[in-house]
């Protein structure tokens, strides 16, 4: 196989995104100006107390990832840290500015994510938003995730940061938004500016969505084919309610609608995609793609 960059055979191959955010409810999201290396935590030369407190709540914190940030055109100094609780009804993003990498350590965790009212004053209305630019993890998120950070630092400003891997290098250019955990997926710079608006009103971008990291791959593809149906764009309209699984490659899906007040069951099937792909720039042979589909939604009465 000669050099080639896996998002563009992803988008050579037509290859559906929906249904592939990487899954976390937690995120720890710590300022790192230094370049990163290809595992950005493990390579990292963060103080020894620092990491090992890092690994910790990684550790032991279910559903939880972590990422690092930086700005290029940013002072050092203070250094920020986020935590972002992407859940699907609560979803909350604390900031904190530090003046060493120690101060994290002060930081009483579990109260935060317990609500600790003596965190209050940290909250920040948000949003975040975080272009994967980390090249020495894989070179498609620099090339194509460095260009859209530059685009959309110029529209959203300091609320944009580049980031370390998120997962899915062959959807770069990958834009994940916080609190939320909403994924974006090849995006291009005619889809900057409506990321940036519509995740300011609290709405999702339907053309470029990977899903929110609070579900699985297969509530993320429902969660899609539901906003397909209704046209309804607000993140906070659906409660997922339960899965089924009715067959071996299918289930069934309920949520309910805060805006109609009406239960939709989706109705869903898993297969492999026509054609196999490389899943990363790195990868030595190609993968099977699994893709989701829509068989029935119905609208149940109350």
């Amino acid at each position: 196989m000669p050099p080639f960059y896996c998002s563009q055979l992803s988008r050579n191959a037509s290859e559906e995104i929906f249904g592939t955010a990487s899954r976390a409810g937690v995120w720890f999201v710590l300022e790192v100006p230094r370049p990163w290396a290809a595992e950005a935590f493990g390579g990292c030369r963060l103080p020894e107390r620092v990491k090992e407190w890092l690994a910790h709540y990684q550790q032991n914190t279910p559903r939880s990832r972590l990422l690092f940030i930086k700005q290029s055109y940013r002072p050092v100094s203070p250094l920020t840290f986020y935590l972002a609780i992407a859940h699907e009804t609560h979803p909350e993003l604390y900031e904190f500015q530090l003046n060493a990498y120690e101060d994290l350590l002060a930081l009483d965790i579990l109260g935060i994510l317990a609500g600790d009212p003596k965190y209050d004053e940290f909250v920040n209305a948000g949003p975040l938003l975080a272009v994967c630019t980390h090249g020495t993890h894989d070179k498609c998120c620099s090339k194509f995730g460095l260009p859209i950070y530059t685009a959309m630092a110029k529209v959203g400003g300091p609320s944009v940061w580049q980031c370390s891997h998120v997962g899915g290098d062959r959807f770069a250019a990958n834009v994940v938004c916080f609190p939320h955990g909403t994924y974006y997926g090849q995006v291009e710079a005619d889809d900057v500016t409506p990321i940036v608006e519509e995740t300011r009103r609290g709405r999702i971008v339907l053309g470029k969505y990977r899903g929110r990291s609070c579900y699985g791959f297969l509530v993320q593809a429902a969660e899609y084919f539901l906003r397909v149906q209704t046209g309804i764009m607000e993140l906070s309209a659906f409660r997922l309610l339960e899965t089924h699984r009715a067959a071996e490659n299918s289930w069934r899906v309920l949520f309910f609608c805060v805006v109609d007040e009406k239960t939709h069951l989706l109705q869903l099937s898993r297969e492999t995609a026509g054609s196999r792909n490389y899943l990363t720039c790195k990868a030595e042979q190609a993968s099977n793609v699994v893709q989701y589909r829509l068989d029935d939604h119905e609208v149940l009465k109350r």
